[in-house]
């Protein structure tokens, strides 16, 4: 599987945000905020897609190759195989994540040295008009600009960015889990591919769901409520691992995450 040409993709997307976004707004600061946020999203996406379709081929693979045979044969604990799998299809993406954090921290530091450098020029600039004729009009503009500056810094790559990497990871190990576990008793690989984005889907929105009905004026029935509380015993609240709008906008993470 020739998953790490999805780096090259990723790659090749950073560069293709960074020079639209150029196009597209002349506000520095959201610049790096869409940049961050098309990254994140290409990388939550390369999560989503190789847990559930890498980790539903594994055993299916082995069986078509005769391998899974050869390996039982010995006294190697079905428990032991599973758990070896998992961790390999993990590890793959661990790796993956790992090379995709790097490129996008050294695009966003690249890009932020950018727009500091001219907005440094044009304060520079700014500072020696002002000496020769000061104003309110000439030092509001100055207050601006390291206003603007400061706020360029605190969008740079900074420990907070991986937090988001985290959650987008977790997320994925989670998701890679429940397609292993479908894939034991599965019929195909096609079905188990079906069965692991239908999970995925349903608890990615049933939080969602949940807090539209509990939000409307007459209420959930307690036949409603029960179905809520079994929804949310089989199907893993996936929302939960949604961290990267709050990061992208700037906000805090809670100090027990």
């Amino acid at each position: 599987m020739r998953v790490f040409y999805f780096l090259l993709i990723f790659s090749a997307l950073i560069l293709a945000a960074t020079l639209m976004i150029q196009n597209f707004t002349q506000d520095p600061t959201r610049q790096l905020k869409v940049m961050k946020d098309m990254s994140f999203f290409a990388m939550s996406i390369f999560c989503t897609i190789f847990a559930i379709v890498a980790t539903a081929n594994l055993i299916p693979k082995d069986i078509e190759d005769r391998t899974l045979y050869t390996i039982l044969a010995k006294p190697v604990p079905r428990f032991e195989y599973l758990f070896g799998k998992y961790l390999g299809g993990m590890l793959v993406i661990f790796v993956s994540v790992t090379v995709m954090t790097i490129l996008l921290s050294a695009f966003l530091y690249l890009r932020q040295e950018a727009l500091l450098s001219d907005l440094q020029e044009y304060m520079q600039v700014a500072e020696q008009e002002a000496e020769q004729a000061p104003g309110a009009i000439e030092n509001e503009g100055l207050d601006l600009a390291r206003v603007e500056a400061s706020s360029l810094r605190a969008q740079g790559p900074s420990w907070s960015l991986l937090a988001a990497v985290v959650a987008i990871s977790l997320q994925a190990m989670v998701l890679g889990a429940i397609t292993l576990c479908v894939s034991t008793f599965a019929s195909s690989g096609l079905f188990t591919v079906v069965v692991a984005f239908v999970v995925f889907f349903v608890g990615y929105i049933e939080p969602v769901v949940v807090d539209s009905w509990r939000s409307s004026p007459e209420g959930i029935s307690g036949f409603s409520n029960l179905l809520i509380s079994a929804v949310g015993v089989v199907f893993p609240n996936f929302q939960s691992f949604n961290l990267v709008d709050g990061i992208v906008a700037g906000e805090t993470l809670p100090s027990g995450w």
